[in-house]
């Protein structure tokens, strides 16, 4: 199945545009969330925010942790329902997001913990005035696993079960050795899509910064990041649905 297709069974039908709305929606909430904590925290007014009251920050962090959790597990939620039914099209906005996403916090953490180390290994192994070249090799390898854990992380929400085949590391190169062309050929096409939708909202806010109106110029920025989560997460289920394919016909 090709990515126009995946593209259908995200925004064909009714209830998809009432789902890509509901999304588009909480990217956006995240998005002035976002905002308001790093002027708060971070002193970063660059989204042309002032310092809030301490009720508005908690409830903008509370927001920004919650939405945080929810799109991930809205991600895995969809590969888990790909599995069992033989409809695409994506899942209401339910609270079962949330289920999902603890559900998968057990895999999340292992590899992420793994991920964490081998980066402070590079730290370690390699000086980075001396060995500059041989660290940036070190970490573009170690950025090119990125794909293939997704997929352990796609196949784990098969069942939501803990399988010690996917928290085996010799396993993830088994898996890297039976679907490396077409995870590579899916990521490129993902990251290519990413990068023409990325380029095209950056003018806006290339834009912004030539606009006299401040509180316009806040709003195309906003609009910017907004749009940013958003297409992001449209790109992710387009991968998802993906890996999805090819672990099926890999039987994996």
């Amino acid at each position: 199945m090709g990515i126009i297709n995946y593209l259908k069974n995200i925004y064909c039908g009714k209830d998809n545009i009432l789902n890509n709305i509901i999304l588009f929606s909480l990217s956006g909430i995240w998005a002035i969330s976002w905002g308001k904590c790093c002027a708060h925290y971070l002193n970063s007014f660059y989204f042309g925010y002032l310092p809030a009251s301490e009720w508005v920050i908690n409830i903008c962090t509370f927001l920004v942790i919650m939405i945080s959790m929810y799109i991930p597990g809205y991600l895995y939620n969809y590969s888990h329902i790909l599995y069992k039914e033989e409809s695409l099209l994506l899942p209401e906005v339910k609270m079962d997001a949330y289920l999902a996403f603890f559900k998968m916090i057990p895999i999340l953490l292992f590899w992420g913990i793994n991920i964490t180390i081998l980066v402070f290994l590079g730290l370690i192994l390699f000086n980075i005035q001396e060995d500059f070249i041989k660290m940036m090799l070190y970490y573009v390898l170690l950025g090119c696993l990125i794909p293939f854990i997704n997929v352990l992380y796609v196949l784990y929400s098969k069942k939501f079960e803990t399988s010690m085949y996917l928290f085996n590391p010799i396993n993830l190169f088994k898996i890297l050795h039976k679907t490396f062309v077409p995870v590579v050929i899916l990521t490129a096409k993902c990251a290519i899509i990413l990068g023409i939708i990325f380029v095209i909202l950056y003018k806006l806010f290339v834009i912004s910064n030539n606009v006299a109106n401040t509180n316009l110029q806040h709003a195309m920025r906003l609009l910017f990041l907004t749009c940013c989560i958003y297409f992001a997460n449209t790109v992710n289920l387009i991968n998802i649905q993906g890996i999805v394919e090819i672990t099926k016909s890999e039987d994996l």
